[in-house]
């Protein structure tokens, strides 16, 4: 009987193991009618991966534009037994980006779900199209506006450490932005200040080291099956990182928790901070408000705040990073920047208000020609499960589609010069010319950054602080600055800026 039991056991593996290979071998059949790389049999194009966060990146590039024949800009690379289309082009990305069809995320995603659980970024469509909806309000501008004192007081500390590097020639500023945007985030999301500018920070230690543990994994195959990560990766790594993170945050949600349920709801307990002088509105209190009403769990409250603050700190500070050394780099552009800034603020030292968005338009047109040429997230990735044909090409179910937004903001079909940082790229008049998925820094359609408002206007507010004070002047060229691409794009080698106090009408 027990060989009868071990023959049955063997010859169901057989089949399963037959039936896998049947599906992959027609799935293969069809994925490479694709234009693309030829691939080895079981590893696919692996074996020509380089793994280092510039090279990848690099690599990914110039793959895809060995590949722009006939008007298709869609590259096939198989990741293993997997295949990937890298997609680089605004009609191809409007097809994917913009139906209800594809608004599922690739299994590598799930990677992030020991941080930040299944939230808003990762979760199955099921689930986030009515926790996007419940959270859309939180981002409207009569709620960010009230941020605005947050931005202003962690810029002013920010400005302060610039201020003590004026003559003291180039320094690494990158750090000092990360942990500005650290702060920023922390007090809008929790309303709690964690001083990352004053002092260390284990957080935001655990949030460098994960970021890399978390982007190795995903771009490499042999580390996906969870028994390799946790023997022989950095599974134990990782817990321990997770395990600070969530720490942090936990701690800041049940501490507000019972002040809200002391006070008898969030309300009644910001109405009694606010007499007293030590309001502190956050993202926190309006999910805690949600949860008080049914529509939000305590677990999803714990996703999003982990989600947010992954989030908001990230891309925004590599994005001030990429801005900044782009502005000390052209002259002409810095000179523009500062009569913009007399121009709105005058010879007077007040604090950036929510009114001074509006008239801050060729600082936004910088903003946006930075994250143009550097978005902060490398690439987006969706899951096809059903069929889908793009310029006659057919993408089968079972793909997983690629999208480098770098390689769309470069594409000189819809960019003149592409390489250049020309910021009169996005005054009104030239927006209104291209396509509108030309420019996805923040993805787009239906799934696109629920935070984006919130992004910019931080930068906006710490930006203009910096270029009112400083003339600043980079220690690299543009073409000597390395990209790294992990979980965002990052100067590789930092960012090394001198700075120099200005006066008002100095340019």
């Amino acid at each position: 009987m027990a060989l009868i039991g071990l023959l049955s056991a063997a010859a169901f593996v057989i089949v399963v193991a037959l039936t896998w290979l049947i599906k992959l071998q027609r799935l293969k059949k069809r994925v490479n009618k694709i234009q693309g790389v030829r691939g080895l049999f079981a590893i696919g194009n692996v074996h020509v991966f380089r793994f280092n966060p510039d090279e990848f990146f690099e690599q990914a590039q110039g793959v895809a534009y060995m590949f722009q024949r006939d008007g298709v800009r869609m590259t096939r690379i198989w990741l293993a037994h997997m295949p990937m289309i890298l997609m680089y082009g605004a009609e191809e990305c409007e097809v994917i980006l913009g139906s209800n069809k594809t608004l599922s995320k690739t299994f590598q995603y799930s990677m992030l779900s020991p941080w930040i659980g299944t939230g808003l970024l990762i979760s199955e469509p099921e689930k986030w199209r009515p926790r996007r909806k419940l959270l859309t309000p939180t981002f409207h501008y009569d709620i960010l506006k009230d941020f605005v004192c947050v931005y202003n007081k962690h810029a002013k500390t920010l400005v302060g450490k610039f201020d003590s590097y004026v003559g003291g020639g180039f320094r690494n500023i990158f750090h000092d932005i990360t942990l500005c945007t650290l702060d920023i985030i922390c007090e809008a999301a929790l309303g709690r200040c964690i001083d990352a500018q004053k002092k260390e920070s284990p957080y935001l230690t655990a949030v460098f080291n994960i970021k890399y543990i978390i982007h190795q994994r995903q771009i490499k195959p042999y580390l996906y099956p969870e028994f390799i990560f946790r023997w022989f990766g950095r599974g134990k790594e990782q817990e321990e990182h997770v395990k600070v993170l969530h720490d942090m945050t936990s701690k800041a949600i049940h501490e507000r928790k019972r002040m809200v349920d002391e006070a008898g709801g969030v309300q009644k307990l910001l109405e009694k901070e606010t007499a007293s002088g030590k309001r502190r509105m956050a993202f926190l209190d309006l999910m805690l408000d949600m949860n008080a009403k049914g529509e939000l769990p305590l677990e999803g409250i714990q996703e999003e705040v982990d989600t947010f603050t992954f989030e908001g700190h990230d891309t925004t500070s590599t994005s001030m990073n990429w801005f900044l050394h782009l502005v000390a780099a052209n002259p002409l552009v810095q000179e523009k920047l500062h009569l913009e800034m007399d121009e709105v603020f005058g010879d007077c030292d007040r604090d950036f208000s929510y009114d001074d968005l509006a008239h801050l338009t060729y600082l936004e047109c910088c903003i946006k020609e930075t994250l143009r040429l550097y978005p902060s997230v490398p690439l987006f990735a969706r899951e096809i499960r059903e069929d889908i044909d793009i310029k006659g090409v057919t993408l089968p179910a079972g793909t997983n589609v690629v999208i480098v937004p770098s390689m769309v903001h470069r594409d000189p079909k819809h960019w003149e010069d592409p390489e250049v940082f020309r910021p009169e790229r996005f005054l009104s008049q030239e927006v209104t010319k291209r396509h509108p998925y030309a420019y996805i820094p923040f993805s787009a359609g239906s799934r696109n950054c629920i935070g984006q408002r919130f992004a910019i206007m931080e930068e906006k507010c710490v930006l203009s602080t910096i270029m009112r004070k400083f003339k600043i002047k980079s220690k690299l060229r543009t073409d000597q600055m390395r990209v790294s691409a992990e979980l965002i794009i990052r100067p590789m080698f930092g960012n090394h800026l001198s700075f120099e106090r200005r006066k008002f009408g100095e340019y």
